[in-house]
């Protein structure tokens, strides 16, 4: 009996790292997962709202481009 494909653990995006674009996070984040539940613990409470401020601003940019 043949056994399907497992699910590839799903690789964890890290705003804060080099090379990572805010477009790259957003496409990370798992359906009604927002980035503060995605990354709590892993980044501080700091970080967290300077990211959701910027990813704001990113997303406002967007919607004024089209």
């Amino acid at each position: 009996m043949a056994r399907g494909k497992a699910k590839a653990k799903e690789e964890f995006v890290n705003p804060f790292e080099v090379g990572v674009s805010y477009a790259d996070f957003l496409a990370a984040l798992p359906d009604g997962v927002t980035a503060s539940e995605y990354l709590k613990g892993k980044c501080t409470d700091e970080q967290l709202q300077w990211l959701e401020s910027e990813l704001e601003h990113y997303k406002n940019n967007l919607k004024t481009k089209k």
